[in-house]
C-alpha cells in the first residue's frame, strides 16, 4: 500500500503541471463574432489590396491596385512591366480613421502594381511597386516621396537595382530591410540614408530531407516583419509555406512551419503582446495538400501555433497582408479577392500579462484537485476493501480543446468587381488534361469532380475514372491562361497523328472491301503556312503548293484545296459588318471600335479574362479556317453527294491556337455529330510528317492544287501576313461612307512595329482611324483603353503572336545560322510574292453567295460565315491569381 501511495503521490505533485499544460494548449482566440459591416469607404474606389498597416493613433493605411490588375500578361520575360502607360487614375493610398471613415487619398497616376505598405516609428510611410521595381519613402503627412530606391521599370540584381521587391520593415536606428521579391529572392538591408550595407538569400533550388529547402534561401520572400525587442527579423517565405527568422545581421535563427500553413504563408506581423506573438495569414492553394485559408497565432519563441482564427463562412479568400494594432487589440487582414480589409478583436487573453498562472490555469488546478482527491479516496477504500493493488489503468480520454475565434469587423472597399487575372507556372507543367478512349463516331465526354479528378462518361451513363497527365509550356495554346481540362481532351485528338490514324482506317477498309464507308478526306491549306514551308525548302508559293498537294494525295488524301478562296468570305464580310456597325453606332454604345475576330488566341484571351467588357467589340465574322468549314462540310459534301460526317476535313495552319478555335461548341453539327474542321495540324507538324515518310518536299513531284472552281493558281490579299483586314475595311468604309477612293493607306508606326494607325479622312465628315496591334502587349494597350472609354479607333486588326500570323507559333523554326528574324522576313517576303485579288470581283465568291447561301442577307448566310462569342466564367484557384 505505502508503495501504491508513493505512486499516486507522484501523480498528484505532477497534476498541476499536467493541468497548466492543458490550460495552454486551450488558448485560442475567442469564437465569438461581432460582424460590424463598413460600406464604401468615401468615394474612392479601392481596389486590389496589396499593403496594409496602422498607426499609433489606430488609422488604417491601404495601398491598392485601383483598376489595375496583375496577369500573365503583365511582365514580359524579362521581368519587364509591359503597360507602363498605364499607371492607375485613382488615388492608390487610402487613410482612414480607426472607425473606416476616409481621411485623405493620394497616388494618382503614380503607382501600377502597388504591393507592400509599412510605417515606422516616425510615422513615414514606406511603399513597393512591383511594376516599377522601386521602393519609396513617404514622409508623415505627406504625398509625395522623400527617397527613392531603385530605377523606373529597370529590373535587376545588383545593389541599385530591386526586381518585384514585396516588403519594407524599419529600424528605430533608420536602417531598413527590403523583401527583393519575386525575381531576386533575397532581404537587403541599408542604413537610414538608404545607402546598401548587405544581403543574403538566395533562390530555393532544392529541399532537405525535412521537406523543406535550406535555411536563408527564398521561394518569394513575400513579407517582413521586426521583433526589434528580440533582435529578429522574420520573413514570410510564401511557397515554401514558412516563416523564416534571422538575426539583424542576416544570421539564420529558426523557422516555423505549422502543418495547417499547407503550402503557403502571405504576411506575417509581429506583436509584442503576450511575450510575443507573430499573426500570419496563408493563401488559397492547390493540391492533394491544399491547406484552407485562415489566420494563424505563433510564438516567435518557440514558433508553436497558438491558435487559429478565421472570419465567418466562407472565410477568408485571397489575403494578401496583415497589420496589427496593439494598444486597441485589433488585428486588420486586407484581401486581393474580395476587394476588402477585415477587423478582427483580439480577445484579452491574447494581451494579457503572460507571467505565472493566467486565471483560466488557476480555475483549472482549483477545480481538478478537489475532483482528484475525491477519486484518489474512492481508489483507495477499494483497494482497502478488495486487497488487490491495480497496477495498470486504462487511459483517460483526451481533454477537448475548445476552438475559438475572433471577433470580426469588415471594412468594405467599395469595388465588386469581376474580373480576375490568370497566369501560369512557367518551370512545371501548365494544365493537367486527360486521355478518354474513344469510340468510332462518338463524342468522348468527361465530368470533372470538385476534387479535381476526372471521369470518363459513356453513353449508357457508365463513368470511368481517369488518370491525369502533365504537359509543359510547349504545348501552351497562349490561350490567356491555362485550358481547361474538358478542352485539352479535344486538343488531343487534333494532331498528325489523328490524320494518320484516318488514313489507315481508309487503306484498312479498301483492303476489306469496303471502300464506300471510307471517309473523304480534304486538307485546307493557309497561306501561311504555305509560305513556311516554302521558306524551310527554298521554294517558291507554287512550287510549295503544288509538291504539298502531292504529298498529301500521295499518303491518302483525296482533295487538297486553298483557305485563301473563304477568306475572301470573311474580308467581305468584316466590311459589311464595320459599315452596319456605322450606321447602329449612334443607338450601339459598343459598336466601336470593332475589332478582328480570324486570331482564335485572342478570341479566347477576350472570353477568358475580359468577358462582357469587350466581347461585343468583337467582329462576329468568323475566321477563314472556320468558314472554309462550312464550305466543305456544307457546299462540297452537297457536291459530293456525301453526309458531313462522311467528310473528314483538316486544316494546315500556322498556329496552335487554331486547333482550340475548331474544337469550339460553336462549330460543332449536332445533327451530323461532326465538326467543321475535324483536325488542324501546324506547319511544323507537316516538317515532321515529312520527315517520318523520309522525303524533302523539294523531292517531291508537282500536283496541281484542288479547287472548287476554275483555276487552281495561287492568289492573296492585300494587306500584310494576317488576312489584310483593316486595308479591306479602311477602302470599304472609305468609299461607303466618307465617298471616296483610298488606293493607298499610310501607316504611322507607334510604340513599336506591330502598333500602327491608319487615318482616313475627307473634308467636311469625321475621319476614321484604325489600327494594327500584334502582339499580348499591344492587345492589353487597346483594352485597357476600351475599358477607360478612351479608345480613338474604330477598328482594330488583332493578332496574339507578335509581327502576326506569319510568325505563328505552329510556324517553322529556323536551323542552322538562320535566325529567327531572318526567317521571318523570307517567310513574309514569300507571302507577298504572290498575286493578290479583290474579292469583291471574284466571280466564284459571287457565285457562292447566290448558289450556296441565297444571298447577302439571308438566314444561311449568317448561319454559315458568322459567330458568337462567350463569357468564360473565371477560375479562383490559387494557379488562377497572380499576387
Amino acid at each position: 500500500m505505502n508503495v501504491f501511495m508513493m505512486k499516486q503521490s507522484k501523480v498528484l505533485l505532477l497534476l498541476p503541471l499536467v493541468l497548466l499544460f492543458i490550460s495552454r494548449s486551450c488558448l485560442c482566440v475567442d469564437h465569438g463574432l461581432d460582424l460590424n459591416f463598413v460600406s464604401k469607404v468615401g468615394n474612392l474606389d479601392i481596389g486590389q489590396v496589396g499593403g496594409l498597416a496602422v498607426n499609433e493613433d489606430g488609422e488604417i493605411h491601404i495601398f491598392h491596385r485601383g483598376e489595375n490588375i496583375w496577369n500573365a500578361f503583365s511582365f514580359d520575360s524579362m521581368h519587364v512591366y509591359t503597360l507602363q502607360y498605364f499607371p492607375i487614375e485613382v488615388d492608390t493610398v487610402a487613410i482612414l480613421y480607426k472607425n473606416g471613415t476616409l481621411k485623405r487619398s493620394f497616388g494618382n497616376n503614380t503607382y501600377y502594381l502597388p504591393h507592400g505598405l509599412t510605417l515606422d516609428l516616425e510615422g513615414n510611410m514606406w511603399l513597393t511597386d512591383v511594376a516599377l521595381h522601386q521602393v519609396f519613402r513617404i514622409p508623415k503627412g505627406g504625398e509625395f516621396p522623400d527617397l527613392t530606391l531603385g530605377y523606373r521599370f529597370e529590373p535587376g540584381s545588383d545593389s541599385e537595382h530591386f526586381c518585384k521587391p514585396t516588403d519594407v520593415a524599419v529600424l528605430s536606428t533608420g536602417e531598413f530591410f527590403v523583401a527583393d521579391g519575386y525575381c531576386n529572392s533575397r532581404i537587403i538591408k541599408f542604413d537610414k540614408y538608404g545607402y546598401f550595407i548587405k544581403q543574403w538569400g538566395s533562390k530555393s533550388v532544392y529541399r532537405n530531407s525535412d521537406g523543406f529547402p535550406p535555411a536563408g534561401t527564398f521561394n518569394f520572400p513575400h513579407g517582413l516583419t521586426l521583433a526589434e525587442d528580440k533582435r529578429l527579423l522574420c520573413v514570410a517565405d510564401r511557397q515554401n509555406g514558412r516563416i523564416q527568422c534571422f538575426d539583424l545581421e542576416g544570421n539564420f535563427v529558426r523557422q516555423m512551419h505549422p502543418k495547417p500553413f499547407g503550402q503557403a504563408v502571405y504576411a506575417i506581423e509581429y506583436s509584442m503582446s503576450h511575450g510575443g506573438v507573430i499573426f500570419a495569414v496563408n493563401g488559397p492553394q492547390d493540391g492533394p495538400y491544399a491547406a484552407k485559408t485562415k489566420g494563424f497565432t505563433l510564438s516567435i519563441d518557440t514558433g508553436e501555433l497558438l491558435s487559429t482564427w478565421n472570419i465567418p463562412e466562407p472565410g477568408l479568400n485571397h489575403p494578401h497582408d496583415i497589420a496589427v494594432d496593439e494598444t486597441r487589440h485589433f488585428v486588420y487582414v486586407g484581401e486581393l479577392n474580395p476587394r476588402q480589409v477585415w477587423k478582427l478583436n483580439m480577445p484579452k487573453l491574447l494581451y494579457m500579462a503572460n507571467t505565472g498562472l493566467d486565471k483560466w490555469s488557476l480555475i483549472g488546478i482549483l477545480v481538478a484537485v478537489p475532483v482528484f482527491v475525491l477519486i484518489l479516496i474512492c481508489v483507495l477504500l477499494w483497494l482497502h476493501h478488495t486487497g488487490k493493488l491495480v497496477r495498470k489503468t486504462k487511459k483517460k480520454p483526451a481533454p477537448v480543446v475548445k476552438d475559438y475565434s475572433i471577433d470580426t469587423e469588415q471594412i468594405d472597399c467599395g469595388l465588386d468587381l469581376s474580373q480576375y487575372s490568370v497566369s501560369y507556372n512557367q518551370t512545371k507543367e501548365c494544365i493537367k488534361p486527360v486521355k478518354i478512349d474513344r469510340t468510332a463516331g462518338k463524342v468522348g465526354k468527361i465530368r470533372i469532380e470538385d476534387d479535381g479528378s476526372y471521369f470518363n462518361v459513356s453513353e449508357g451513363g457508365k463513368e470511368t475514372k481517369l488518370q491525369k497527365a502533365q504537359i509543359t509550356l510547349n504545348d501552351c495554346l497562349a490561350c490567356s491562361g491555362c485550358i481547361t481540362s474538358a478542352e485539352s481532351v479535344l486538343i488531343t485528338q487534333q494532331s498528325q497523328d489523328e490524320l494518320y490514324r484516318i488514313l489507315q482506317e481508309n487503306n484498312q477498309l479498301q483492303k476489306d472491301g469496303k471502300s464506300d464507308e471510307e471517309k473523304i478526306v480534304v486538307v485546307s491549306v493557309c497561306p501561311q503556312a504555305r509560305a513556311s514551308l516554302a521558306a524551310k525548302y527554298n521554294l517558291n508559293m507554287t512550287e510549295t503548293s503544288h509538291k504539298l498537294t502531292a504529298f498529301f494525295k500521295k499518303l491518302g488524301v483525296h482533295y487538297v484545296l486553298d483557305t485563301t478562296f473563304a477568306r475572301g468570305f470573311s474580308l467581305i464580310e468584316s466590311c459589311r459588318e464595320f459599315v452596319n456597325r456605322y450606321k447602329e453606332s449612334e443607338v450601339t454604345p459598343a459598336a466601336f471600335p470593332m475589332l478582328a475576330s480570324a486570331c482564335p488566341g485572342w478570341i479566347c484571351y477576350a472570353e477568358k479574362t475580359h468577358g462582357s467588357y469587350i466581347l461585343p467589340y468583337i467582329s462576329k465574322v468568323k475566321s477563314p479556317q472556320q468558314i472554309m468549314g462550312s464550305i466543305v462540310k456544307d457546299y462540297f459534301a452537297k457536291h459530293l453527294s456525301k453526309s458531313p460526317a462522311q467528310i473528314y476535313h483538316v486544316s494546315v495552319m500556322p498556329c496552335f491556337d487554331k486547333k482550340l478555335e475548331a474544337s469550339r461548341p460553336d462549330f460543332y453539327s449536332d445533327v451530323y455529330s461532326t465538326r467543321d474542321v475535324d483536325c488542324v495540324i501546324t506547319s511544323g507538324e507537316v516538317d515532321l510528317m515529312l520527315q517520318k515518310e523520309g522525303t524533302s518536299l523539294s523531292d517531291i513531284e508537282d500536283f496541281p492544287l484542288d479547287t472548287l472552281f476554275g483555276s487552281a493558281s495561287i492568289v492573296s490579299h492585300i494587306g500584310g501576313g494576317s488576312g489584310g483586314y483593316l486595308e479591306h475595311i479602311a477602302r470599304y468604309a472609305a468609299q461607303e461612307i466618307l465617298g471616296i477612293t483610298v488606293d493607298n493607306l499610310k501607316y504611322k508606326t507607334l510604340r513599336n512595329q506591330d502598333f500602327q494607325e491608319v487615318t482616313i479622312e475627307t473634308e467636311g465628315k469625321p475621319p476614321f482611324k484604325m489600327a494594327l496591334a500584334y502582339g499580348f502587349r499591344n492587345i492589353q494597350n487597346i483594352v485597357q483603353k476600351i475599358k477607360r472609354g478612351k479608345c480613338p479607333y474604330h477598328f482594330v486588326e488583332i493578332m496574339a503572336c507578335p509581327s502576326g500570323c506569319t510568325n505563328g507559333g505552329g510556324q517553322i523554326r529556323p536551323e542552322g545560322e538562320i535566325t529567327p528574324k531572318d526567317r521571318l522576313v523570307q517567310v513574309t517576303e514569300l507571302y507577298n510574292s504572290v498575286q493578290t485579288v479583290n474579292p469583291w470581283t471574284q466571280s466564284d465568291v459571287q457565285k457562292l453567295y447566290s448558289d450556296w447561301l441565297g444571298g447577302t442577307d439571308g438566314e444561311k448566310c449568317k448561319q454559315m460565315l458568322h459567330t458568337e462569342y462567350h463569357e468564360v466564367e473565371k477560375m479562383t484557384n490559387a494557379l488562377a491569381i497572380k499576387w
